[in-house]
């Protein structure tokens, strides 16, 4: 009996050594927290039954998100080309529908001509379908009774209804009887009124972390700085190539806001973003929302003007799945801005390397490499630099044992002089962030040119070549198709100086001019030939 007791206790600890993983020996960290919040949702019965925070990550699980006021001055990276994306998508609804709304509410006769339902369900689709991989899903959102529906005819023209948001987005297609690779293919989409399943205007309502950004608007003591006045001129057209009047008609609308270049609050700014939050129910993904308020003048069709006011009546709402935006795992630098949640978790070791981020990676771990430090070397037959998928998979034994730079010994520092004479300039156009004292002193003619810079003239004024843009041409038969920048600088020093100077006439004229000019020099010739005739 004893000998039984014995082998049993021995077969239950071999189970226990084999339950034990290889990375068990990692220790948590912030990804591994979100991801298990993530996992929990997901693997639920009924994702409706859990609380409202445990749908929702931290608000800085998505870091560097674009603001309106920033997108001109700030330099952001390739991986945050969806986001901006996502921000001028939502910024461009709202302004149009915010114009549209207002443009037809001045009498009972415009209210056929508002967008109806189908026009909505049609556009908040077009909205996903023509952005495939960047947008999850688009909604428009209207607050309780700021809705006037013209496709109930038996309610009056003014009268509205309470809840109506049009929402459509991507749907996991993988097993439809028309897919044969199972796996989704992006192109199906679901379009519903949200209004009609429940009350996201209510605090209990657990997918609507937007809703409160501008809704309810019941008060106008803030109207002046949350509201701004646009004035658009627009050419209107009933038929093909045809306008009906040649006069642009201008119209003036309340829209979002738009904050001053210093402005921090975030309140102030036209588009914002949600924390990642699991959509439930409809698309089943965790997404990021850019939102941005729609503006109309309530109450609509009042003959009372005083007792009217411009009022956030619902939002416009652009998804994206959080799982295909990339987040930074190295620690906040200069490069990479906190406040960050994920910031930190490489496990590059910075005793004798330093993490560089590597684009396109989403939500996943590995998307950075591990470059020795200044004074340091990478082991022999190694192919460097040190890659975060293989740190990620590594075991405890080989992390321990690799992934590190040995330091260099340095004898001395190498110089290396270049005359400054033979060192090229460019004088194109180039970023404010590009430190270049010459930069922007080309003088082609934008609007027709393009100038790109010529190697091998050295530190000569002039180095650069104008290239006609398309729907240009180069005007003059010389055997060229474009102008040297050392002629431009000539003519233009000469313009200065008060003489003749063709400086004017170096640029592209409209492709297909029925003028034609044969040459540079004849038309000088012939400007001397005029000259000396008129003296004779």
């Amino acid at each position: 009996m004893e000998r039984l007791f014995i082998t049993a206790v021995l077969l239950l600890s071999a189970f226990i050594v084999c339950d034990k993983s290889v990375f068990d020996w990692v220790p948590g960290d912030a990804y591994g927290r979100i991801n298990g919040m993530m996992i929990n949702i997901q693997k639920a019965p009924d994702c409706k039954a859990k609380p409202k925070a445990s749908m929702t990550l931290p608000a800085d699980a998505v870091s560097q998100i674009p603001k309106f006021n920033e997108l001109r001055s700030k330099l952001f990276y390739k991986n945050r080309t969806s986001l901006i994306h996502l921000h001028n998508m939502a910024l461009n609804r709202a302004f149009f529908y915010s114009m549209i709304f207002q443009k037809l509410n001045k009498s009972q006769s415009d209210f056929e001509y508002q967008p109806n339902w189908f026009y909505l369900y049609i556009s908040a689709t077009a909205d996903v379908n023509a952005n495939k991989g960047v947008f999850n899903g688009s909604s428009y959102m209207f607050d309780n009774h700021q809705y006037y529906p013209n496709w109930m005819v038996n309610l009056d023209f003014n009268k509205t209804v309470p809840l109506f948001g049009v929402k459509s987005y991507r749907f996991d297609d993988t097993f439809d009887m028309g897919v044969i690779l199972r796996e989704p293919t992006g192109r199906t989409n679901v379009v519903t009124d949200v209004g009609a399943v429940g009350n996201y205007t209510h605090e209990g309502y657990k997918m609507n972390p937007w809703y409160n950004f501008w809704l309810p608007d019941n008060s106008d003591e803030q109207d002046s700085v949350m509201k701004y006045t646009y004035s658009v001129g627009i050419k209107y057209s009933n038929e093909t190539g045809k306008f009906t009047q040649d006069e642009f008609e201008s119209t003036n609308f309340f829209g979002p806001n738009s904050p001053g270049q210093n402005e921090n609050d975030e309140r102030f700014l036209p588009v914002r973003f949600t924390p990642a939050y699991f959509d439930c129910k409809f698309a089943n993904k965790w997404v990021v929302s850019a939102v941005s308020p729609i503006v109309d003048f309530m109450v609509r069709y009042s003959n009372f003007t005083h007792l009217r006011r411009p009022k956030f009546v619902g939002a416009v709402v652009m998804d994206i799945d959080f799982l295909e935006i990339d987040f930074n795992a190295c620690p906040v630098s200069i490069g990479n801005p906190g406040p960050s949640y994920l910031s930190g978790v490489s496990k590059c070791k910075t005793a004798t390397t330093q993490c560089k981020h590597k684009m396109g990676y989403g939500f996943s771990r590995g998307g950075y490499t591990c470059i020795c430090n200044s004074g340091f070397s990478y082991p022999t037959f190694t192919s460097p630099p040190f890659q975060g998928g293989d740190l990620e998979k590594a075991t405890e034994r080989e992390f321990d044992d690799g992934f590190q730079c040995s330091r260099t010994d340095c004898k001395g520092v190498a110089t290396i002089d270049i005359p400054l004479q033979e060192l090229d300039i460019n004088q194109c156009a180039q970023p404010f962030n590009i430190q270049n004292a010459f930069k922007n002193t080309a003088r082609c003619d934008y609007k027709s040119q393009q100038c790109a810079p010529i190697p091998g003239y050295n530190l000569d004024i002039g180095s650069y070549r104008c290239n006609c843009r398309q729907g240009y041409e180069y005007p003059f038969k010389d055997g060229r198709n474009f102008f040297h920048g050392s002629l431009i600088e000539l003519e233009y020093q000469k313009k200065l100086q008060g003489k003749f100077s063709l400086y004017d006439s170096l640029k592209c004229r409209t492709q297909g001019s029925s003028m034609v000019i044969s040459n540079v020099h004849l038309i000088t010739m012939s400007i001397l030939f005029l000259i000396v005739n008129w003296n004779h």
